[in-house]
């Protein structure tokens, strides 16, 4: 997917989740995609492998939520997912990029 599409991805996400709210979501649950979902169900499999093949990671995802927080900074977020892809990013490093 080219740099244009993970922009597009990102900004219907987004506007996904402005949307879950405005129909009456509490919070919000993302996946954070891993390679090697194994205690997973075949949804979340196949979401996992959709989403690494638009390049979305951990990073990106932070990047749709900040996103999200420019105009909701009520709404809890949730990242569901592996640890893998937080020892990736960096354990010391992962709270304050999810705070920022």
């Amino acid at each position: 997917m080219s740099a244009m599409g993970v922009r597009l991805f990102s900004a219907t996400l987004v506007l996904v989740m402005h949307a879950l709210v405005a129909a009456g979501a509490d919070l919000i649950e993302l996946g954070v995609p891993f390679s090697d979902p194994m205690a997973d169900g075949t949804i979340i499999q196949l979401a996992s492998e959709r989403a690494i093949e638009k390049h979305v990671s951990l990073q990106a995802v932070l990047h749709m939520v900040t996103a999200f927080r420019q105009e909701d900074k009520r709404t809890p977020v949730v990242l569901m997912g592996y640890m893998n892809p937080v020892e990736h990013f960096g354990r010391v490093r992962l709270p304050a990029a999810a705070t920022a």
